[in-house]
């Protein structure tokens, strides 16, 4: 049986973000970005960005969300909705201390123009209501 030479995780949960909260064995807190999180990431980081991870920039993390049901095996080993799997190793190597000092995603460049059409439409409706006051 191998044993690690890591802290055991205690307790997970899922943070706005896609961002897991994680409890240790030894009290102490840290935050891990999911995997969803990290490909969102590096899909943006254009000549490194892996074939195929383009298409999680159509759904940003901010507006997923990938659930909250968590396993921690005997190992150690953290699985997140029956499938997404953390080993004890990245657990603590790939998390850290501080929300801060969490690699952060660019902003999605859909969100300005989402936000123009809404506004463009509201803008709209209200233009006719005003006509139809005027008229009627």
């Amino acid at each position: 049986m191998v044993t690690s030479n890591y802290p055991k995780v205690v307790s997970a949960e899922m943070l706005p973000n896609n961002i897991i909260f994680l409890r240790f064995e030894d009290d102490r807190e840290r935050y891990l970005p999911s995997h969803y999180n990290t490909q969102y990431v590096n899909a943006w980081a254009a000549k490194s960005a892996e074939k195929g991870t383009r298409r999680v920039v159509a759904a940003a993390p901010t507006l997923t969300w990938v659930g909250n049901e968590f396993k921690i095996e005997a190992d150690g080993t953290l699985v997140m909705n029956d499938k997404d799997r953390y080993s004890p190793e990245e657990l603590w190597e790939a998390s850290v201390v501080h929300l801060t000092d969490l690699r952060q995603a660019p902003l999605d460049a859909s969100h300005w123009r989402r936000n123009l059409i809404i506004a463009l439409a509201v803008v709209a409706v209200f233009v006719m209501v005003c006509i139809g006051a005027a008229m009627g």
